[in-house]
C-alpha cells in the first residue's frame, strides 16, 4: 500500500508518499477502513532534525474491517473515529 510518512529534517518537515506494508491488527487493537482523516498541526511540529518518520494522518474515521485477539465489543462493519497512525495511507 502507499502511506503518506512525516519526516523532520534540516531544512523543516518534509512528507512523502511511500510503499509501506498493509497493516494487520495485533493483541488489542482494530483495523479500521479510513473514510476520512485529518492532519493535525502537530504533527508537522516538534521533530528534531534526525528524528524517525511516522505515519501521517493521527485523526480519522471509517468502519472496523478486523479486529485483533482480545478484542470485544467492537464488531467488524461498526463505525469509528478517533486518534489513529497512518489515516493517510490507500489500502485495498
Amino acid at each position: 500500500m502507499k502511506a503518506y510518512w512525516i519526516s523532520p529534517g534540516p531544512a523543516g518537515t518534509g512528507v512523502e508518499l511511500r510503499e509501506s506494508p498493509t497493516p494487520e491488527p495485533k493483541a488489542g487493537e482494530i483495523l479500521v477502513r479510513v473514510r476520512a482523516a485529518s492532519l493535525n498541526r502537530g504533527e508537522l511540529l516538534g521533530g528534531t532534525h534526525g528524528a524517525a518518520p511516522k505515519p501521517g494522518g493521527g485523526e480519522c474515521a471509517g468502519e472496523v474491517v478486523e479486529v485483533g485477539a482480545g478484542v470485544t465489543g467492537v464488531p467488524v462493519g461498526a463505525r469509528m473515529m478517533g486518534r489513529c497512525g497512518g489515516g493517510f495511507a490507500s489500502w485495498r
